[in-house]
């Protein structure tokens, strides 16, 4: 069972961490660093990943968005503008720009 979003790293990501000899990563990401592929226009992103909303937490100016991806729950900070639904499946990446690596 794979516990784990997986997607590709940038090439000029790879390099960096070949140069450094660092073999296994952890990938970190912040709420708002999680787009909706729909959404989003012009963003460097990772490739889609298909999730299901579970909980939709409206704060104001901002919308979080929680899904689970196999046994472990995450949470994506959206703009107000967009709608939706718990249930509903949506397809999401990761602007690449904003990762955080974590040595293994």
């Amino acid at each position: 069972k794979n516990d784990f979003l997986n997607f590709t790293l940038p090439r000029s990501i790879k390099d960096e961490l070949d140069k450094l000899e660092i073999g296994n990563v952890i990938v970190g990401v912040r709420p708002e660093h999680i787009k909706d592929q729909t959404a989003v226009k012009n963003n460097q992103l990772s490739e889609p990943q298909q999730i299901r909303v579970d909980v939709i937490e409206p704060v104001g100016n901002e919308v979080f968005v929680y899904f689970k991806f196999n046994d472990s729950s995450y949470c994506m900070r959206m703009p107000p503008g967009k709608l939706y639904s718990p249930g509903e499946n949506i397809k999401i990446g990761f602007d690449l720009n904003k990762l955080y690596l974590f040595d293994t």
